[in-house]
């Protein structure tokens, strides 16, 4: 979420975001300029955004009462509204009591993302959503305030939330949730120790390097190998070496 900042230091701010790997921005007032500063969904309650919004002022903020009849929701017949005409949905609510609880579950069978937003989530649990819309294709994207926030949310009920949102007034702040979100999306592998049992001397063969845009540190390369099934980690050229300078861009194919 942006901060409610002159478009100057809100530019400044999203401008990190985006450095840091965030492709995803709520803002209500100023989407229009953040489309121009780089590949960015704009997730805002206008046609003109990438995903429409649903909550902002209705009954997923308090806006409007929530009956307890949730088939009378506004936000709820909006976003169905919404989905058929096309469009990709997120639904925004805040968890305040049952109720909304309730709401955020029926708005996740309908959305396609949905924000939670709640200042204490001892309260009302954030895996008792995540139970109910486990089997719902829904993206459930947790409001928090700093990382360890982020953490706890991703790491919820082990499956976690698909992201997190946080509204972005610090720039190490920033970079920190970002990582933090990237390190857990990636791929862990059940690695096995192998041991060299024979060496053959096979003439001279093709050699193959891998660079990347990346600059690998000391512990990472890639998986690399003929077949699927098997393959080595094979380190990257990122140690010294008195031959030839390190190289943390590429690994030896």
């Amino acid at each position: 979420m942006t901060p409610n900042k002159p478009w100057d230091d809100k530019k400044e701010m999203i401008t990190t975001a985006l450095e840091s790997g965030i492709s995803y921005v709520l803002d209500l007032d100023d989407y229009d300029k953040i489309q121009k500063l780089g590949n960015v969904k704009i997730v805002a309650n206008s046609d003109d955004a990438d995903i429409y919004l649903v909550g902002i002022n209705g009954e997923g903020d308090g806006s409007l009462i929530l009956s307890e009849d949730l088939n009378q929701s506004q936000d709820l017949q909006e976003a169905k509204k919404a989905k058929r005409e096309g469009k990709t949905v997120c639904a925004y609510v805040e968890i305040t009591d049952k109720n909304h609880e309730q709401l955020a579950v029926s708005l996740g069978s309908v959305a396609d993302y949905i924000i939670l937003i709640s200042t204490d989530w001892t309260v009302i649990p954030l895996e008792n959503i995540i139970a109910d819309l486990q089997k719902a294709d829904v993206k459930i994207i947790a409001a928090v305030a700093d990382e360890d926030g982020a953490k706890l949310a991703i790491e919820t009920l082990e499956h976690g939330t698909d992201g997190v949102i946080f509204e972005a007034n610090d720039f190490n702040q920033i970079k920190k949730i970002a990582q933090l979100v990237v390190d857990a999306s990636k791929i862990k592998y059940d690695l096995k120790v192998a041991t060299v049992t024979n060496v053959k001397p096979l003439g001279s063969g093709d050699r193959v390097c891998v660079d990347t845009t990346d600059m690998m540190k000391p512990g990472e390369g890639m998986l690399i190998g003929s077949y699927s099934k098997s393959l080595f980690l094979v380190h990257s050229e990122s140690l010294e070496s008195e031959y030839v300078a390190s190289r943390p861009f590429r690994v030896n194919a």
